[in-house]
């Protein structure tokens, strides 16, 4: 196993899989005598300098010794301190064609003792070969593994045919028979002696045949490989055709021996010409990746691969920026920096920071200041290897701000949500704040669940605030999300704040708890604004949903938007079932031509309704609570919302008295989201020194000190009702 490069370390490690171009000034150990000889190293950092006029054979030490590809950098090994640097300007390509299927019957055609011979330890009856046409792909033969069996599973040793730090893509056509929720995966896996070193897969959900295809980077330093296929037991059938395993060519492949120091990281940038920063032409695979290393700094670079986000299609396969972990132990990689960079056109997102081995991950990922539009998959990702009985978390303190995310549209027939554009997995401890996101998710078509402009899930201490979301969307067959911020499944002591949402299809801020995920809890969703949100799909601005899972969420002095739209009922607040412990309080919801200012499903009683203002434009009062419509604050409170435990009525229906609520526009700069003067109250209006001094929800909640616009917010009932503290 290779082990990160650091100042003061003795020892470097490296497999024969390693690049060949390797350098010593200190001691060198190879886990293999046959390695191939070594350059001198010095630890003393330099600077690497790559132009289109440049040559491979010179010393890469000067613009005018410049190296000429992208290939000479993945054949040396950089110290800590060293720089990258691509001539402004230019476009940078990856080299070379794509490699042949290393894959032995890949279709299928022979019997399974020909390549697919290893069952993973289930039953060789629980994977068959099926020659029902109409389960077939292509040819006359796939894999079958049928429904109810407790296990099936197929391997095959790849490991003589497999190199670390080379780019491969993994491409298969599936189909399921019903979409079952059981483990249903095609992937590769690496091991280290006994030890797992990394594992890329893709979950299996779609009903029909489809394709599915990702590029990923193999580590150094594994003694073991083989590419699998795996069911659990559920009442679906798999059916899996035609899988091919081939190497693309190499965008920049960062790993283990290139790391950085904490004071000294190894720095990827731009030289020349100021405003014109180097583009990195990926092709069909990752641009860069980052695979086991740490203390690396990218900035002022652009990448672009080739898929299509306006129809999603395209021969992309890869990631913009990947910055993976594949290390055993739950070991945390320190300190990656993505900034001033652009990503477009590639099928799995613009940049996706990730662990794939346990709980190992990443501790202080910045991600700043940069873009990623008309991607697949997702804008920005940071995620890990989910496991829902887990304590532990991959990755720690990530920053993503001042970033612009926008059209990266989903992937047809994925399976799963697909187009979001910030995204936020198995993380303890992150800020996401002064981004803006908007029209992202068009392509999303799984039922089950959809993409969000903004969202986490199964995550610990998460601030999203200062953002600007909106436009984002799912496709008319899926009927779900398309919304603004989400804090999903297993979050924990989250706070979406001082954000903006507006147009959205989906909710503009949703709290929701789903089963298979870690408990959730102890939310605070307040002081940001939504304008006509839910404009599909009978969404809410504000939506909670969960039932008794939901708990410990209070959405709080939010000023709420929502007019009619074709085809939806939206709502300013939808309830789809609450649990213990939830507060909707001193919000105000303003609805206008009949639309719903609240909806709420049987189940939803338990939420603590209290304080809020009420109001219509043009319309119809319209409130639905659990089956039964209401026409009016005063009956609507006959069902127990809106009163005290002690029979105190409370909240209000009258004109909260807004400067020009409903006719704000986009603002598209995070830095004046306070100039949302339409959200402003006007003086005089009967919600200053309105708000209800209630209880602390739940244990650990704290009070906001500001509002919406940055005045400081009194404690207590003389704080005003909604987003603006007049003051």
């Amino acid at each position: 196993m290779s082990l990160p490069l650091m100042i003061g370390r003795t020892l470097n490690w490296r497999s024969s899989r390693s690049r060949p171009d390797v350098a010593v000034s200190r001691c060198v150990r190879s886990t293999n005598p046959s390695v191939e000889s070594l350059e001198s190293r010095t630890l003393l950092a330099s600077t690497y300098y790559i132009s289109l006029t440049g040559s491979d054979s010179n010393s890469g030490k000067s613009p005018t010794a410049a190296w000429k590809t992208m290939d000479r950098i993945n054949r040396k090994n950089f110290n800590a301190g060293d720089r990258i640097l691509f001539q402004a300007g230019q476009i940078f390509r990856a080299q070379g064609s794509p490699g042949e299927n290393i894959l032995a019957n890949p279709g299928f055609e022979s019997d399974l003792s020909t390549g697919w011979s290893n069952t993973l330890g289930t039953d060789p009856a629980d994977s068959l070969i099926a020659t029902d046409p109409a389960f077939v792909h292509s040819g006359t033969a796939a894999l079958v593994i049928p429904a109810n069996t407790s296990s099936g599973a197929r391997a095959q040793d790849l490991t003589s045919l497999m190199t670390g730090n080379q780019t491969y893509e993994l491409d298969f056509w599936t189909l399921r028979t019903i979409a079952a929720t059981g483990t249903c995966q095609v992937g590769v896996n690496f091991y280290a002696g006994t030890k797992k070193f990394g594992t890329f897969y893709r979950g299996i959900r779609n009903t029909s045949w489809a394709e599915t295809k990702f590029a990923f980077v193999a580590p150094i330093g594994f003694s073991r490989a083989e590419v699998f296929i795996v069911k659990g037991s559920d009442n679906s059938a798999l059916y899996v055709d035609d899988v091919s395993l081939r190497t693309l060519p190499n965008g920049v492949n960062i790993d283990a021996t290139d790391s950085g120091s904490s004071k000294l990281p190894l720095v990827i940038s731009t030289y020349g010409k100021k405003g014109k920063p180097a583009r990195i032409s990926a092709g069909l695979g990752n641009a860069l990746s980052i695979i086991n290393a740490e203390n690396v700094a990218v900035s002022n670079l652009a990448v672009v691969g080739t898929w299509g986000a306006s129809s999603s299609t395209g021969s992309s396969a890869g990631v913009g920026f990947d910055v993976v972990n594949t290390l055993p132990g739950d070991v945390k990689l320190q300190n990656i920096t993505l900034a001033a960079v652009e990503a477009k056109s590639f099928r799995w997102g613009g940049m996706r920071v990730w662990g794939v081995n346990g709980k190992s991950g990443f501790n202080n990922v910045r991600i700043t200041a940069s873009g990623a539009r008309w991607n697949g998959d997702v804008g920005i990702i940071v995620s890990g290897f989910f496991d829902s009985k887990s304590t532990r978390y991959s990755n720690s303190n990530v920053f993503i701000t001042k970033n612009r995310v926008s059209n990266n549209t989903g992937i047809r027939d994925k399976g799963t949500n697909t187009g979001s554009g910030i995204e936020l997995v198995d993380t303890d401890g992150a800020t996401i704040e002064r981004n803006i996101v908007y029209s992202n998710g068009y392509f999303q078509d799984n039922t089950d669940g959809g993409p969000v402009g903004i969202w986490t899930f199964d995550s610990n201490k998460v601030t999203v605030q200062y953002n600007e979301s909106f436009d984002n969307h799912a496709s008319e067959t899926s009927g779900k999300d398309g919304g603004g911020f989400d804090l999903d499944g297993g979050t924990t002591n989250s706070v979406i704040q001082y954000n903006y949402s507006h147009d959205n299809d989906g909710p503009g801020y949703l709290a929701v708890q789903f089963p298979g995920f870690r408990p959730g809890g102890n939310n605070i969703i307040r002081y940001n604004v939504s304008q006509n949100d839910a404009r599909k799909f009978d969404y809410g601005g504000l939506t909670l949903a969960g039932g008794d899972a939901l708990t410990n969420v209070v959405m709080e002095h939010n000023t709420v938007f929502v007019s009619p739209s074709a085809g939806s009922n939206p709502s300013a607040l939808r309830l789809i079932g609450a649990g213990a412990g939830v507060a909707i309080r001193n919000n105000i919801f303003i609805a206008t031509g009949g639309a719903h200012l609240v909806n709420a499903i049987p189940g939803s009683s338990p939420a603590q309704i209290h304080g809020n203002n009420y109001f219509t434009q043009g319309g119809p009062v319209s409130i639905v609570w659990e089956n039964n419509f209401y026409d009016s604050l005063d009956a609507w409170r006959l069902a127990g919302p809106e009163t005290l435990s002690e029979g105190t009525a409370t909240g209000s229906f009258i004109d909260p008295q807004l400067t020009a609520p409903g006719t704000a526009g986009m603002i598209l700069s995070a830095t004046r989201l306070n100039t949302l003067v339409q959200y402003m109250l006007l003086t005089g209006s009967p919600m200053v020194n309105g708000s209800l001094d209630l209880p602390a929800p739940f244990i650990g909640y704290s009070a906001a000190k500001f509002d919406y616009f940055g005045n400081p917010v009194p404690q207590g009932s003389s704080a005003d009702v909604g987003a603006h503290e007049l003051g």
